[in-house]
């Protein structure tokens, strides 16, 4: 408008040549395709490496993280639980405990659960009703009239009108059985290590990342796991909303927060984090809760893909910049009247086609895909 105005004034044969030079040199095309060309870019290749990425802002999110938050089984452990051992309590039978204790927990999705209903007895079924679960804690239900929990220890022993403390065992994860009279069994459960955790973490580590350890399971499971994938931040025993304050707190201390579960109890502070991340073998729920699901199930794709957001993000302000500059340095040019609108489009033109190429450089900055039975799957699953 004020071009028009003042060639107008001042030669109008000129006029509506500078106005439509001015149009076009400012058009705002390359600035419009500066960030989402590079975050289209970044999530087909990240796809490509089965890293599925369900909202474009997790790019951002992920470059920025400061704090890396893990839970422990399902995600530094492959979650493939198995029993290890049975210790049986007041002179009740194994097999009738585990017969159930597979009954209650034959429709769980957690790996614990999954673990002990497959190590069930393949005794006849037996009637169980009103089935409550408890996120972080365990399930409560009527067996064949009776009322059992299965779970941790605490929450097994709510349930009993006389509860005998009992020491935990050091076999791994720790699941305690019981009805109102007190403890019938505990459940030692086995869990290996993923082969590439330690590795994980020590590149994490390399990027500046501080490395996080928060489970449910008890002191001596996870602090076994912490060492032998070296986190140093551990924090044993976490209730579902144990874990979402702590991640509260990391986040008023001005922390970026990424946190990696698999399990249904994960999904509040999944949702809580700054950006959430849940593995391909976890449950619907926590992959529907998560802005990245890691459908590989290599964890040395989480800090290839916390190296890969921030150089998206340097490409994405670098196409920002480029913009912005440009237009600043045509505006005067065109309305000056220096600059012709076959130019200006010119221009423009070039100006778009500079951003685009600019973001393909992702492409070849991200390296060679992994060759392996996952990706095209999660290709499919980008599309």
């Amino acid at each position: 408008a004020a071009a028009g105005i003042f060639w107008t004034a001042s030669e109008p044969g000129r006029a509506l040549a500078v106005v439509v030079a001015v149009l076009v040199a400012t058009c705002p095309c390359a600035l419009s395709l500066a960030t989402p060309v590079a975050l289209g870019v970044a999530v087909a290749e990240l796809a490509g490496r089965g890293v599925i990425v369900a909202r474009n802002q997790a790019v951002e999110a992920l470059a920025r993280a400061t704090d890396v938050i893990f839970d422990k089984t399902g995600t530094l452990t492959r979650g493939e639980l198995r029993l290890v051992d049975v210790t049986v309590r007041g002179g009740v039978a194994r097999d009738h405990c585990l017969e159930i204790a597979a009954a209650i927990e034959a429709a769980s999705e957690h790996p614990i659960g999954r673990a002990i209903a497959a190590a069930g007895t393949g005794s006849p079924a037996l009637h169980v009703e009103e089935i409550r679960n408890v996120p972080g804690a365990g399930v409560e239900a009527r067996v064949d009239g009776r009322r059992y929990r299965i779970g941790t220890p605490t929450f097994v022993l709510g349930l009993a009108t006389a509860p005998v403390a009992t020491p935990e065992s050091a076999a791994g994860t720790q699941v305690w059985l019981g009805d109102e009279f007190g403890v019938l069994a505990s459940f030692a459960l086995g869990d290996e290590l993923r082969p590439e955790a330690s590795e994980a973490v020590d590149a994490l580590r390399a990027l500046g990342v501080r490395v996080h350890l928060l489970s449910g399971d008890g002191e001596r499971a996870t602090a076994d796991v912490a060492r032998r994938a070296g986190i140093a931040i551990v924090r044993a025993g976490a209730s579902p909303e144990d874990k979402r304050r702590y991640v509260v707190e990391l986040q008023r201390q001005g922390r970026r927060v990424a946190m990696v579960g698999d399990g249904i109890n994960d999904a509040p502070v999944l949702a809580q984090a700054d950006v959430s991340l849940a593995m391909g073998g976890g449950t619907r729920l926590a992959q529907m809760r998560s802005d990245v699901v890691i459908l590989s199930e290599d964890l040395r794709e989480l800090p290839r893909a916390v190296g890969y957001a921030r150089t998206t993000l340097r490409v994405t302000r670098q196409n920002i910049a480029w913009a912005f500059a440009y237009n600043l340095l045509v505006l005067p040019l065109a309305f000056s009247g220096m600059l012709t609108p076959w130019a200006a489009a010119i221009g423009m033109s070039g100006s778009s086609l500079l951003v685009v190429l600019n973001a393909l450089r992702l492409q070849r900055q991200h390296g060679e895909r992994p060759a392996r039975a996952a990706v095209p799957e999660a290709a499919a699953l980008q599309a």
